[in-house]
């Protein structure tokens, strides 16, 4: 007989692990790099923090843009804005991990739906949705072209991998746009008991409205162009504004032999490695380990890397508190009700 106790591990669980893995594993990089060091850098920043929080709000302006071409509704300038406002507070979310962004897309919808149907909001979150992913593959493939240059990666491998990721997109656009129904065939492809504890005949209702908005982007060429200006979009603003980033942060804590292609490298090699590895909460260590390990490549010193990430963090975290303000102010955010709490009020 097996008298084993098995302690079930939620999701949750795991999270609050992780987190207090990659806390330990934080301080541990901070005392061994000096917290001197990182608190100076951190200082010689100074009101160049200001340039970077305005550097990401262009880049927040040219994805909203991004998504803006996915929404075949009218829409003028005021219009524009609330979705520029929508973007910042459903954007929140990613500073939880990497994973977490597409928690803040049902955000986005709800935040709109005064200006745009939930419907077409919903199907307009869930293709930039895609269209990040494939802005993200690109960015990737950027990497090891510059990679190649850099580290004398092999050419035929830079070769394989652009064939693989260019070829992947073409598929999956094609895919995507002559498939009807798009959604409830992801739907139908999941396993019974999912579909049956999830999918509701209403909900299934709602995702076939939603089908209806979604395919309408690949109805025609013209709407398939909007598509590929999204891409761009999602692909030359979000590189550039954190290499730009990477770049200004080691001007300002005095870095020497700086140039704009090692910020670029350095920037790209973090994102990848957060990519693969999007399970820990804050990417704590993630993001500094990776751009210690890039900076030590170049000869800037390990604590060069460090510095990026904790400053780069700093920024993210205060556009994440600007969006939850804007979540509290529409109402989006609220406060959970226990069943007691429930019951009280109804008395």
């Amino acid at each position: 007989m097996d008298n084993r106790v098995i302690i079930p591990i939620t999701m949750k669980k795991t999270r609050k692990i992780f987190l207090a893995i990659g806390i330990l594993l934080l301080v541990l990089m901070i005392s061994v790099f000096g917290v001197d060091k990182l608190v100076a850098d951190i200082l010689s920043v100074g009101l160049g923090f200001f340039l970077l929080m305005f550097i990401y709000f262009l880049n927040h302006v040219f994805l909203t843009y991004g998504w803006r071409v996915l929404i075949m509704y009218p829409l003028g300038l005021k219009g524009f804005f609330k979705l520029l406002i929508a973007r910042i507070a459903g954007d929140s979310t990613t500073v939880i991990n990497a994973a977490a962004g597409a928690a803040g897309d049902p955000i986005k919808a709800l935040y709109i739906k005064d200006t745009v149907p939930l419907n077409t909001g919903l199907a307009s979150v869930f293709l930039d949705r895609i269209v990040h992913s494939i802005g993200n593959l690109l960015i990737i493939l950027t990497g090891v072209v510059l990679a190649a240059f850099l580290l004398g990666i092999p050419f035929w491998a830079v070769i394989a991998a652009a064939v693989v990721i260019i070829g992947g997109i073409f598929y999956g656009i094609s895919y995507i746009s002559k498939k009807k129904n798009f959604l409830i065939h992801v739907v139908n492809s999941l396993p019974q008991f999912v579909q049956k504890k999830f999918i509701t005949r209403k909900r299934r209702s709602s995702l076939k409205k939603i089908d209806k908005e979604f395919s309408h982007i690949f109805s025609s060429k013209d709407n398939l162009n909007h598509f590929y200006i999204s891409i761009i979009m999602h692909y030359l603003p979000v590189m550039l504004s954190g290499a730009f980033e990477v770049y200004f942060i080691m001007k300002f804590i005095s870095v020497s032999n700086l140039s704009f292609i090692n910020a670029l490298f350095i920037y790209l090699f973090g994102l990848v490695v957060s990519i693969i590895l999007p399970f820990i909460p804050l990417n704590l260590v993630i993001s500094e380990g990776s751009y210690a390990a890039a900076c030590s490549y170049f000869g800037y010193g390990p604590s060069v890397g460090v510095s990026i990430g904790f400053i780069r963090r700093a920024r993210a975290l205060s556009w994440s508190f600007i969006g939850i303000g804007f979540l509290l102010y529409a109402g989006l955010l609220k406060k959970e009700t226990t069943p007691e709490e429930k019951k009280k009020k109804r008395k």
